[in-house]
């Protein structure tokens, strides 16, 4: 009796889960050990270990956008995904640290922001730590996903927020916030987060 060939659909589907146990797996077991730096240090002359720190979070933010579906007019541009970043450092360290990536089959383009409400055109919005209290009203009706680094930064209307626990990077996820937005997390990235209470 002879077996049937895999088609390339199934064997695709199954190279993405594949990818994704590998990132679980990552994330399971907190390899993302950080080090002893603040989070809210932005001088022109960052110390190495910041620089690391948001190395680091850019590794995540490429994974978050993986594990996030986007509404089908969701106003991405149809030659590239859209990243834009609120404070100086992450944006220098994203710019390079991703450089060359692609995100659901798209190039990605970092631009950096002022302020995060100029967010037209942009489907992932980093917003730092030294941003943190800024006003996210103008983001919440439309389907841009919110990441940050702010102790408040969930009750301040964003959707994921990166923590540190026990000197480890971790993250919590507002779901309501962003399926408000249009946009809807996968199971397994919501199993790995961290449990924060939701966002009214």
């Amino acid at each position: 009796m002879s077996l049937s060939r895999p088609s390339s659909t199934e064997l695709r589907c199954s190279r993405g889960i594949a990818g994704l146990r590998r990132w679980l797996r990552l994330a399971l077991v907190f390899v993302f050990t950080l080090p002893g730096a603040g989070f809210a240090t932005y001088g022109a002359e960052a110390d190495d270990a910041l620089v690391v720190e948001y190395q680091l979070k850019a590794a995540f933010v490429y994974n978050f956008a993986k594990f996030v579906e986007w509404p089908v007019d969701g106003g991405a541009d149809a030659g590239a995904f859209t990243l834009c970043v609120v404070g100086e450092l992450p944006y220098r360290v994203m710019q390079q640290a991703l450089a060359g990536k692609r995100i659901r089959g798209l190039p990605l383009v970092i631009r950096s922001l002022n302020a995060p409400t100029g967010v037209d055109g942009c489907q992932l919005l980093f917003v730092g730590a030294g941003a943190g209290h800024l006003s996210f009203a103008p983001v919440g009706a439309v389907p841009v996903l919110t990441v940050g680094e702010s102790g408040d930064f969930l009750r301040s209307g964003g959707m994921i927020n990166l923590v540190r626990v026990d000197n480890r990077l971790r993250f919590e996820i507002a779901r309501s916030t962003g399926e408000r937005a249009g946009l809807k997390f996968s199971s397994q990235l919501l199993k790995l987060a961290t449990p924060a209470g939701d966002a009214p």
